[in-house]
């Protein structure tokens, strides 16, 4: 007698519609692993993924079921989609295509019927009937009744055991990666001592299945078929050698810094030799997260550590552990420039490797249709978009093994904090309920008293210590550098001579000490990177170095980049790049701010002196040997200091692990009373405690936020949800009724939201309203939704896209991102004039609602104005000279692209308002041809060639919609030299790749 076997998993996807699962090639592997661990002899195939065609599934059945003879046991396990038309779903689905690339069921019992074999198992874990986040795929032509009757198996012992009803789910189990039917067969024949009677084994394959389910708030029932003559036995499983090897016990692995214990934790040696050769050994707080914290072990973690202290790469661990294991990761990260870095480094490191990265920031070259069909292992996100793709979607989260929240001491931050906080608990939420994903949290040192990790229910790694040496300090004037020692002594050295600080202008300045200390880490083949608070303050220093240095001509930097639409600044970089220095702001392109960070972090470049604004701080990868602090105020009325965490922030970009073996931080000050104020506020300042951003002012925003989580509360039962948050949390440590006293603010919270008409109650159970949730769903505050709202209704008609984009300027993200505006003479009256004749009078005065303040309206004016200008393809440089007033309220590119992407932020939702208030729909393509417009700043006959790679920029658009080319086609049928002006090697490379492509479509 001898046992055959086939073990099918199919979780990825060659059909790019078709949606990928994490767990049914796990489940294939255990199975088949365990079936040979447990059973001497026989026959144990396996067919995962690319493997799992309809031709190789076909082929192998028929072998398995048509060779046997009357002595033999089949078993046959598929994982993976099932169809409503109950056929198993291969690799190559092609819906086009449904009768020659799917294994219909009939197909199945028919090979049952007529196989000798004495005996036949099948394991089916996919589901025959629709569900959200299911293994099902609907939709797919009927092209064959392929149901089946049990009537038609014959034999002597068969037996089918279906993952759910015909009509059921068949779901994950998302803390294991394996489907519920699976986990269920594994679990009660591993814990038998013998083998089970088929009838016992199938009655506690159907408890477990059902509880298991039940355990994660859902219902799937297991299905048995069979028909057996006499008794039949199902083997207990004994993990053995085989089994160990795909799922090795994690928790017995101890690692080294050589990277020792990787492969024996599962991760493919291709990945431990790509860590090596970026990082060739783990440090002590990388080593501690992986022995002490159990990282791979999926408990959840915060880790506080300084800057340059390798804790992103506890985040990068974690996240490509789980992507071996089979399962996804989303990285967040806080701002869309340091998310595109790290996808493009996560995608050069590990593209060769068969991992899939994909991007989410918010714009039209997102890859959120991967996101949402499974199509990646490791996505990365802003804290925003993370939010609006998971909030109010229990299906999508239960898909992901791990998030990792890079930056997470933003959860204490007064404007991006509510995200932030409410991802952590929406993260909690689904741990309660399915224990997972896990949660790993890489913040900078917070004061000692955080309770983040109590919080959450996380372990805490902590360290305030740095693989890379930093020496701390303040300059003087003198040149006297008053720092701590390694062994924390404050202690003074010349580190300029008093001789080379000379007064250069009209009064004595920080100039006089900067330019000779940056003349001598040029001497000493150093790098050094200055920031300053404002964009105007760093081209500024950046250019009067260029003066003062004049290094060499770096501008090649710039080969092809933005040469079509010029910025001022552009003109200003290349002038200072032609003389050995180089800035950094949101001014510059992103394709120009990408070749700069490349140069700079290039320790082989000659580019050593760079400028920069405070938000470079926030994890963009340009290493320095020292940082220069000029200022320690943000520019405005107010003057607000530094806090000593975002000194530390900056700072701690000198001496990056693996790029500058030891690094200098340099806050320059007027004088040496100065100098020591300064150095005990943040040298030996004491760093602030995390907190929560929860606020009695927004009540309403976080009323609507939370309720988007859990569906329904009851009404006295909503302060409890506050409870549940970070804020809720803090309160609740200091007394026990402290959440209670927000009781007054959350039912006046409510009663405003039941009459605006954004929450409904029944049975004193409080639900979102469709307004309601559009707003909840949204970036949107509360205040902003009922400003849109009161706008619409003030209108009281349809109204155009274009019409809403004035009436987007109300709310609260663009009233309070900084427009340039010169407050005296008239210049900026003209615009409450041009916006009343571009828009009309009612949608001129519904802009006037919530405008409080003197020049608010004229504010909203402006922007809107200037939008035309952007969306009909205006050269920037054209939009920099018609929106300055003065050179004090001068209007940048940074300025510009600002407008028009907080514009586009929130433009959808409020479009979805327009549609409950005003009863108004948008086409699908009209309204994604908008917000192409909004985003790439092209006028509408250029649409399409916003498709076009990321190589190539506005500039190039705007130069080939004058030159009369408007299409992709148009651009192919065109003479490459005169159409692409400013080339570089990756816009040859692009145009290349398009081209190839075309003709591969025309064969």
């Amino acid at each position: 007698m001898a046992f055959k076997s086939l073990f099918v998993g199919v979780g990825r996807h060659a059909d790019p519609n078709t949606p990928d699962l994490p767990g049914p090639p796990r489940d294939a592997r255990a199975m088949q692993s365990l079936f040979k661990d447990s059973l001497d002899g026989g026959e144990f195939d396996l067919l995962v993924d690319e493997q799992a065609t309809t031709k190789a599934i076909s082929s192998s059945l028929d072998q398995l079921f048509s060779t046997a003879t009357d002595e033999d046991t089949l078993l046959f396990h598929f994982s993976g989609h099932g169809s409503e038309n109950h056929d198993l779903i291969p690799h190559d689905i092609d819906d086009s295509r449904v009768s020659e690339t799917t294994i219909p069921m009939g197909q199945i019992v028919e090979l049952l019927r007529t196989s000798e074999a004495k005996n036949i198992i099948c394991f089916l874990d996919c589901c025959f009937s629709g569900g959200v986040g299911a293994k099902v795929l609907t939709g797919l032509p009927r092209t064959r009744d392929s149901g089946f009757s049990f009537d038609q198996m014959a034999g002597e012992g068969r037996i089918i055991v279906a993952a759910s009803e015909p009509t059921g789910e068949a779901l994950e189990c998302p803390s294991r990666n394996f489907g519920l039917l699976t986990l269920a067969i594994m679990q009660t024949l591993r814990e038998a001592a013998a083998p089970l009677p088929v009838g016992l084994f199938c009655d506690e394959l159907q408890k477990r299945v059902r509880a298991e389910a039940g355990r994660f708030g859902f219902r799937q029932e297991a299905v048995v078929l069979n028909q057996i003559a006499g008794g039949l036995l199902v083997p207990n499983l004994v993990p053995g050698r085989n089994y160990a090897k795909h799922f090795p016990d994690v928790a017995a692995v101890r690692f080294d810094v050589n990277y020792e214990g990787m492969t024996d934790a599962g991760i493919a040696d291709s990945i431990v030799d790509v860590w090596r050769r970026d990082i060739p050994t783990l440090n002590e707080l990388q080593l501690q997260s992986l022995n002490e914290k159990r990282l791979f072990e999926a408990g959840s973690l915060v880790v506080q550590a300084p800057t340059s202290s390798g804790k992103t790469f506890i985040g990068e661990l974690a996240s490509v552990f789980h992507a071996c294991q089979g399962g996804r990761s989303l990285f967040l990260v806080p701002y869309k420039a340091l998310a595109t870095e790290k996808a493009e480094r996560f995608a050069r490191m590990y593209g060769d490797v068969g991992l899939r990265v994909i991007k989410c920031t918010g714009d039209s070259r997102d890859q959120v249709p991967a996101f949402f069909k499974g199509k990646y292992d490791i996505a990365l996100m802003t804290y925003e978009m993370a939010l609006s793709l998971l909030a109010g979607d229990t299906s999508s989260i239960r898909t992901i093994a791990c998030i990792i929240i890079d930056e997470a001491h933003f959860v204490s931050d007064a404007n991006r904090g509510i995200s932030v906080e409410l991802l952590m608990t929406l993260v909690r939420q689904s741990q309660k309920k399915v224990s997972a994903p896990q949660l790993l949290c890489l913040s900078a040192v917070s004061g000692e008293s955080s309770r983040l990790h109590n919080w959450l229910g996380a372990e805490l790694l902590r360290s305030t210590t740095r693989p890379v040496e930093l020496t701390e300090g303040v300059l003087a004037r003198d040149g006297s550098y008053l720092h701590l020692t390694p062994d924390g002594k404050e202690q003074t050295k010349q580190l300029v001579k008093r001789s080379e600080i000379r007064q250069l202008r009209d009064r004595p300045g920080l100039r006089d000490m900067l330019v000779p200390l940056v003349k001598q880490h040029i001497a000493d083949g150093q790098s050094v990177l200055i920031f300053r608070p404002s964009r105007s303050a760093v081209k500024h220093v950046a250019l009067y170095l260029a003066e003062s240095l004049a290094e060499g001509d770096y501008s090649d930097i710039l080969n092809g980049q933005n040469q079509g639409d010029p910025s001022n600044d552009s003109t200003d970089l290349k002038r200072c790049l032609e003389r050995g220095t180089a800035f950094h702001s949101s001014n510059l392109a992103a394709s120009e701010r990408l070749a700069i960070e490349r140069a700079f972090a290039d320790p082989t470049h000659p580019l050593k002196v760079l400028a920069a604004t405070t938000t470079m701080a926030a994890g963009v990868n340009t290493p320095a040997d020292s940082v220069v602090i000029m200022e320690t105020m943000f520019p405005g009325p107010l003057k607000t200091p530094f806090s000593v965490a975002e000194y530390k922030n900056m700072s701690g970009r000198a001496g990056r692990l693996g790029y500058v073996s030891a690094g200098r931080s340099i806050v320059l000050a007027e004088h040496s009373v100065q100098q020591k104020a300064l150095f005990d506020q943040y040298v030996n300042g004491d760093l602030p405690t995390l907190s929560s951003s929860l606020s009695q002012d927004e009540m309403e925003t976080w009323v609507l936020r939370l309720l988007l989580q859990i569906q329904t509360v009851p009404r006295d039962e909503m302060v409890d949800l506050l409870g549940d948050t970070f804020g809720g949390y803090l309160r609740s440590s200091k007394s026990s009724g402290s959440v209670d006293e927000l009781r007054d603010d959350v039912d006046e919270a409510v009663s405003e939201l039941l009459d605006v008409g954004m929450l409904d109650h029944e049975r004193r159970k409080l639900f979102l309203t469709p307004l309601g949730r559009v707003c909840a769903r949204s970036l949107l505050s509360y205040t902003s939704s009922q400003r849109i709202v009161k706008s619409l209704n003030k209108v009281g008609k349809q109204c155009e896209l274009t019409e809403l984009l004035a009436i987007v300027q109300c709310v609260e993200i663009c009233d309070d991102s900084y427009t340039p505006y010169q407050q005296r003479g008239s210049f900026e009256n003209r615009w409450l004039g041009e916006a009343r004749s571009a828009f009309g009078p009612n949608i001129y005065d519904a802009m006037s609602i919530g405008a409080t303040g003197d020049f608010a309206l004229q504010k909203r004016c402006k922007r809107a104005c200037l939008l035309l200008d952007w969306i009909a393809g205006t050269q920037i440089r054209e939009i920099e000279s018609k929106y300055t007033g003065n050179n004090f309220s001068s209007m940048a590119a940074g300025d510009i692209r600002r407008i028009a992407d907080n514009t586009r932020l929130v433009f959808g939702p409020v479009t979805e308002i327009a549609a409950l208030v005003l009863g108004q729909t948008y086409e699908a393509k009209e309204l994604d041809s908008f917000m192409r417009r909004l985003e790439f700043g092209v006028p509408e006959g250029g649409v399409e060639l916003t498709n076009l790679p990321e190589a190539f920029d506005r500039g190039d658009l705007l130069t080939w919609i004058i030159d009369g080319v408007h299409s992709i086609s148009d651009l192919l049928g065109g003479t490459y030299r005169r159409l692409v002006k400013h080339k570089n090697k990756a816009k040859e490379a692009a145009f290349a790749q398009i081209k190839s492509e075309s003709d591969q479509r025309r064969k």
